[in-house]
């Protein structure tokens, strides 16, 4: 027997009450500094009475929460205060009874809940729990149906929840065995902003995680279909009333984390957008496109035509079932159209159109949900990353696999409270905060490099395993896990409140591009050690983390001991070129500690500081610019004079005089004349629009056309913009780079002698 059971409608003041945070009562205020001593606090207080608060326990304030998320969601009847009481034996009035935290049931589902909770993070083993909620199965699914029958068998689940609890591989392993759903505090927040989006309609969403792939007597749906097909796929076409649709339909939400076996990809509701559609559907608005869906298996679709055709490939009609699964069709396209009908009057009066594709592989749903999408909305980049994991799960193309691997892995970090990643990583549907800033791409990029994982030695040749390659997909996943979580555990202790402050005030390297430019240090860093020992894909995971973790401590150590302007200059670094120069100031942290570690391009960049060659460089492109501008100003006046400034007017082409000219009126003239503003830049394309005064004075190099003569001004333009300029570009002086100003410098200083010289005569 199943007591302390009550419907909806009688529990809406407890619903009241668990919802808080905190409890709350009310005392006589002669006992108010005594209730004051005991932790109470004051809420307001009256003439007679007083009104307190207090936190809740973390025990009871997880299982509050997990109360108040199964009532939003709609469930029919639920649990009251205390919990369900559970008869073992119905037949022996002195059976013991069994205490279930939460019940919840509908007409088609039953569940039952365990909370456990730890006040503060810790190991506690939840083994305990999950036997002793499994032994209840039998008696509750019994006792639900018994004691409150409804118009279908039910299906129980149980769950339990574990909060601020670690779980573990083994006691996944072990809740699967005890067919026992477990779900953590990241779950619970997933579904909590899942009842605040969708309201009772979240209630098929929960389900479908709980009971994947389970047939529910009470979803079984008949109607009238054509079958046709579409792309070498059986199709079908149908209407059918929303609030039957939304029973089987499955619409993924993608601001869960790692630790659900969602298979999505949809984009996360708005809100916003559903008030607003629902407002249309009040008002007498119709859809007339189709809700696509994706019917997931060959076994959860049967139809059974009503005439036989000549051709499979002529449209049929007949009627179609679905299997009774929460699983049985996923939302390509149409989600928020569907979903604006939850809880509305004319849910179960209005017809949908539905066009469902039969077994769409991933890939074509990804290409579908793509194009459809192409011309309201664009799929970002890190969206399309992050549903890798599902679309290219197990792929034949280990390079497409390896898309799979590289996003479970950097979800399941963003999931791992042990790993500094924890709630960092910013996913598609997450709201960006200072500590959750750093998006998928700033980590995927670098790590899809075959560098990590696979690599081809010689064109044509078998592809070789990298260093992070493992004997199967989930051994690869969780060897990148550990690596990343060792490197970066190693960077965020030494850096730590550099670390914790995200992208906030004072921020810089947990974010985007300085992660970016640890991840690449980190490839530097393996190929370094592959050169130096056996191939690192021979290690055992432990092995290779106890050898990469020197140098990140080496790296966390510099970027800890950088001072605040350090930091900010760090930070300013931006794009692909700041990121070089990043990772180039962590090559020379780890070339400090270990001067073996010694990459050509680092060793060229030092030599290129210890050479002074920035410096040297910056003074003679200044030599050649002045110059540069002495020699063609001065042969424009000696063809067209200065009356007039017809040397301006008639030798400057248009392009340039007009941005020179801006220049120089909003500077007011300071500097001097119209030659006083002309960009280095811009002397090229003088020289090339009178190119008859100039081919024999300033041509110089290989080739025949003036664009190959005056390239050399291009050049040397480039280093002073890359290499000079900016501090960001991440460039800097190569010593060939060198050598060409120089020579052109002297050159240039050649020909200025001998134009004076002929002028002289």
């Amino acid at each position: 027997m199943l007591e302390n059971i009550f419907p909806r409608a009688e529990l809406a003041a407890l619903a009241l009450e668990k919802c808080r945070s905190s409890k709350y009562c009310s005392v006589p205020v002669r006992h108010l500094e005594a209730e004051l001593a005991a932790g109470w606090a004051l809420v307001r207080k009256g003439k007679h009475k007083a009104r307190l608060c207090k936190p809740k326990a973390h025990d009871v304030l997880l299982e509050d929460r997990v109360w108040t998320l199964l009532y939003r969601l709609g469930f029919l009847h639920m649990s009251g205060r205390g919990g369900a009481k559970l008869a073992l034996d119905p037949k022996d009035q002195q059976s013991p009874v069994r205490q279930l935290d939460v019940v919840a049931f509908d007409d088609d589902v039953a569940v039952a809940v365990e909370c456990k909770s730890a006040q503060s993070f810790a190991k506690r083993t939840i083994e305990e729990g999950l036997g002793k909620h499994s032994l209840a199965r039998h008696r509750f699914i019994t006792s639900v149906n018994k004691d409150f029958p409804g118009p279908n068998k039910r299906v129980g689940v149980l769950v339990l929840f574990a909060g601020n609890m670690p779980i573990t591989a083994a006691d996944r392993k072990r809740a699967d065995a005890a067919h026992v759903v477990l779900l953590d505090e990241e779950d619970l927040k997933y579904y909590e902003a899942v009842a605040d989006q969708l309201g009772p309609a979240g209630r098929y969403q929960f389900l479908a995680d709980l009971l994947p792939n389970k047939e529910v007597p009470g979803l079984a749906m008949r109607l009238p279909a054509i079958r046709s097909r579409m792309a070498g796929h059986n199709c079908y076409s149908f209407a059918v009333s929303p609030d039957r649709l939304l029973r089987f339909a499955y619409v993924a939400n993608l601001a869960r984390g790692n630790k659900s076996s969602f298979e999505n990809y949809q984009r996360l509701v708005s809100k916003q957008r559903l008030a607003k559609i629902r407002h249309y559907i009040a008002s007498g608005g119709i859809f007339p496109t189709n809700v696509v869906l994706s019917i997931s298996s060959p076994k959860a679709v049967r139809f059974e035509p009503v005439e036989k055709m000549a051709s499979r490939d002529q449209a049929q009609f007949g009627w179609l079932e679905l299997v009774p699964s929460y699983r049985s069709a996923w939302v390509i396209d149409g989600q928020h159209r569907l979903f604006a009908y939850a809880g509305h009057d004319l849910s179960s009066k209005s017809m949908v159109q539905v066009l469902a594709f039969e077994n769409l592989p991933p890939d074509m749903q990804m290409k579908l949900f793509a194009d459809i999408n192409a011309y309201q909305k664009s799929v970002k980049l890190g969206h399309l990353q992050q549903l890798y994991r599902v679309l290219h799960a197990g792929a034949t193309d280990p390079e497409l696999r390896l898309r799979s691997i590289i996003s479970t892995a950097i979800q399941a970090i963003d999931a791992d409270p042990a790993s500094p990643f924890y709630g960092r990583i910013r996913k598609e549907g997450d709201a960006k905060t200072e500590i959750r800033c750093i998006t998928i791409p700033s980590i995927f990029g670098p790590l899809e490099s075959k560098a990590f994982y696979l690599s081809k030695p010689k064109p044509r040749l078998v592809v070789q395993n990298g260093p992070l390659w493992s004997s199967d997909d989930e051994s690869t996943i969780n060897r990148t896990i550990a690596v990343l979580n060792t490197w970066f555990g190693g960077i965020a202790e030494g850096a730590a409140a550099w670390w914790a402050c995200g992208c906030g005030p004072g921020g810089g390297v947990a974010m985007g591009d300085a992660v970016t430019a640890c991840v690449a240090t980190l490839r530097t860093v393996l190929s370094h050690l592959e050169s130096a020992q056996r191939p690192l894909v021979g290690l055992k995971d432990p092995e290779l983390c106890s050898a990469i973790k020197p140098y990140a401590q080496q790296v966390g150590a510099f970027l800890g001991s950088l001072s605040v302007e350090q930091r900010e200059a760090f930070r300013a670094l931006r794009g692909v070129q700041g990121q070089t120069a990043r990772m180039r100031q962590c090559w020379r942290a780890i070339n400090a500690f270990d001067s073996t570690f010694a990459p050509a391009e680092l060793m060229e960049w030092l030599a290129a500081e210890r050479e002074g060659r920035q410096q040297m460089a910056d003074a003679l492109v200044t030599r050649i610019e002045r110059n540069l501008q002495y020699l063609v100003v001065s042969r424009l006046v000696q063809e067209y004079g200065r009356e007039d400034k017809r040397w301006w007017r008639e030798g400057v082409p248009e392009a340039v005089r007009v941005p020179v000219m801006t220049r120089l009126e909003e500077d007011n003239g300071a500097r001097g004349g119209e030659e006083c503003y002309f960009y280095l830049i811009d002397y090229r394309a003088i020289i090339q629009y009178r190119w008859l005064l100039f081919d024999k004075l300033l041509s110089h190099g290989r080739g025949r056309s003036k664009k190959d003569l005056t390239v050399w001004v291009a050049h040397t333009n480039e280093i002073r913009r890359n290499a000079l300029a900016h501090a960001s570009s991440g460039l800097y002086v190569k010593e060939d780079d060198l050598r060409e100003l120089a020579e052109y410098d002297d050159w240039l200083a050649a020909q200025r002698q001998a134009f004076d010289a002929e002028g002289s005569e």
